[in-house]
């Protein structure tokens, strides 16, 4: 017989139950088989691989600083003259070929031909330098005009070898300078003589000094552009004539004579200090053939220009001497030939371009 006790329940039957469910929720222990590694599994071990190599890296970098990593770039890689994949360092550069460039062309202005005009027809501003790898040298081109009056013009090119300054070839393979000058073509029509000879003391008057012979081809035309500057920069300039003979007053000389030969210029020199000098130039100019002028037909031309002859003849008896110290001062400046012309004591120009040479001498009275 069993007693119970009320409220109390016989644990046997629901204890049973509550063993079951309580049973069901715990973990199950799962054995897996035991590998090469002790029980780890080939994704463990390759873990355990990657942390190792990280933690020896961060040593390695800890120790050895931070790691370079060097990179070859090409040769050429910002080269400014490239040439089969090297980088070309020209001696020169293209300023220093440009200056050498410009004492050549200065130097066809003293050949006894019409080279002789190329550096005043050379627009010089627009020239261009090129270095040419292959070869060492510059290549080098300047416009030229046709003519004076003309705005068409070709390219004058020369090479420049690179390690000596050398020309190389010019595309004018005609007569070519025999040394190269000291001057400079600096700009259109305007050569600077020797680097620049001395700075004249103007006061602000621009000097002119019009060296001619006058039976030199283009000597005694040449006067009318003379009297137009004076009238043009009237008061900022102050033109002086300068007789220089030459090969071409020797010839005449050798057939007429000297003394009837330097007349010419002692008459031209005279009749330039006085007030009548351009009626003088008006009457020569329609009389001059280019052929001998004797004293008598420049003693008729001073009479008919109202020229002072008292004072004419004076100056005309002492004239040597100042024309000789003219030739003094073209020698100074390296003038052979004429007409020519110095402004500011510095740059050579001739009649067709004295005014650019005023006007590059001083911009402000242009």
């Amino acid at each position: 017989m069993v007693c119970t006790v009320k409220g109390y329940e016989n644990p046997a039957g629901p204890e049973d139950d509550r063993m079951k469910a309580r049973k069901g929720k715990e973990p199950k222990i799962l054995v897996m088989p035991l590998g090469r590694f002790g029980g780890l599994d080939n994704a463990h071990v390759a873990m355990l691989a990657l942390i190792v190599i990280l933690v020896a890296l961060l040593i390695a970098i800890s120790y050895n600083g931070p790691i370079r990593i060097a990179v070859q770039q090409n040769a050429t890689l910002n080269c400014t003259y490239a040439y089969n994949g090297m980088c070309a360092k020209p001696v020169h550069n293209a300023t220093d070929i440009k200056l050498y460039a410009e004492r050549l062309l200065a130097s066809y202005n003293y050949l006894n031909t019409s080279l002789s005009l190329l550096p005043y027809l050379a627009e010089v501003s627009k020239m261009n330098a090129t270095f040419m790898p292959q070869t060492g040298n510059w290549y080098v081109s300047v416009p030229v005009k046709d003519s004076f009056d003309s705005n068409s013009t070709v390219d004058f090119s020369m090479l420049i070898n690179d390690s000596n300054l050398n020309e190389s070839a010019t595309s004018i393979e005609t007569v070519k300078p025999v040394k190269l000058s000291s001057n400079y073509a600096v700009s259109e029509g305007v050569i600077l003589v020797g680097g620049g000879k001395v700075s004249c003391e103007s006061n602000g008057i621009l000097p002119i000094y019009w060296f001619i012979d006058p039976y030199a081809p283009g000597s005694i035309s040449s006067l009318q552009k003379l009297i137009g500057i004076e009238s043009r920069f009237k008061g900022k300039v102050n033109a002086s004539l300068e007789i220089l003979y030459t090969q071409s007053s020797g010839e005449i000389a050798n057939n007429n004579g000297l003394n009837g030969t330097l007349a010419f210029g002692k008459y031209l020199y005279c009749a330039s200090h006085q007030s009548g000098f351009n009626a003088f130039v008006k009457e020569v100019n329609s009389t001059y053939v280019n052929a001998y002028m004797s004293p008598s037909e420049l003693d008729a031309l001073a009479v008919a220009s109202g020229l002072n002859m008292s004072a004419m003849d004076s100056c005309i008896s002492s004239a040597g001497t100042p024309i000789n110290r003219q030739a003094v001062l073209a020698s100074y400046y390296n003038v052979t030939s004429t007409p020519s012309v110095i402004t500011d004591c510095k740059y050579l120009s001739i009649p067709q371009t004295a005014i650019s040479s005023v006007c590059y001498a001083n911009s402000s009275i242009c």
